[in-house]
């Protein structure tokens, strides 16, 4: 996801505001167009939004909501996340002016997350109609992309920890066959000789120990075996949420290109 200069802009904004002694309104969620604007509506459309002043909320997913105070229509346009550095304790909305053509509202969230929608004055697909689609669409193959390279990683992983299995499994039966050497040994012990009760007790300590290590090697398997296992899972998800956003992208190329 990225960091939008508008952020940017918003934090020096707010610097400046707190070095002159004047506090930051961080409650304003209102924007003034000036003139009449382009933008996209849910649907990939052309809608003109008239000059006024419009309370900016958060719409349906992937959009923001444009409330005249006028008591006009509320109008839904298409907006693609972002993310920003402002210190703010409610959302804030500001309006930038990108050229004399194109503008960017953006809704601000306390949380760090943002809306951003662009529009243009003239109507003619530059960064007004067609950017907000092509963003949210390149927004979400970086997505993808990411969630690619997760279940990379991943099978990376159980492939690493394949090894370290089979050389437990190798360990185990070494330390098994030396328990049963061991016990061979006790088992031919002379009950007569005056040293075979310490012979006995030297043994038992060896076993004793033997079986701390089959103890301790057990529960290593398990937790790879556990760690494969979780990965695994994790690798399902992954391709679920693949699968789920490409079809978003398909929706929204399909849309673009209508």
């Amino acid at each position: 996801m990225r960091l939008v200069t508008a952020s940017i802009l918003v934090v020096l904004a707010f610097t400046v505001a707190c070095s002159t002694g004047a506090p930051p309104r961080q409650t304003e969620t209102l924007v003034a167009l000036n003139e009449g604007t382009f933008f996209t509506d849910p649907e990939g459309n052309e809608t003109r939004v008239e000059a006024g002043t419009y309370k900016v909320l958060p719409g349906a997913e992937g959009t923001i909501r444009l409330q005249s105070t006028s008591g006009g229509k509320a109008t839904d346009v298409l907006a693609v996340e972002t993310t920003h550095g402002a210190v703010i304790e409610s959302p804030q909305a500001v309006r930038f002016d990108e050229s004399a053509d194109v503008s960017r509202v953006v809704l601000l969230m306390p949380d760090s997350k943002g809306l951003e929608a662009w529009g243009s004055r003239s109507g003619i697909k530059t960064r007004g109609r067609g950017a907000p689609l092509e963003m949210r669409i390149e927004m979400l193959i970086e997505q993808r992309d990411d969630l690619l390279q997760q279940i990379q990683d991943a099978q990376q992983r159980i492939t690493e920890l394949g090894e370290p299995l089979a050389e437990f499994d190798q360990r185990n039966e070494d330390l098994l066959l030396q328990r049963e050497e061991i016990e061979r040994q006790m088992a031919e012990l002379p009950e007569d000789d005056p040293n075979t009760d310490q012979a006995r007790e030297g043994f038992e300590h060896e076993l004793t120990v033997i079986d701390e290590q089959i103890q301790e090697l057990q529960n290593e398997m398990q937790a790879a075996q556990q760690e494969a296992s979780d990965l695994q899972e994790q690798i399902n998800q992954l391709h679920q949420q693949v699968a789920a956003l490409d079809r978003r992208i398909q929706s929204l190329m399909e849309r673009l290109h209508r």
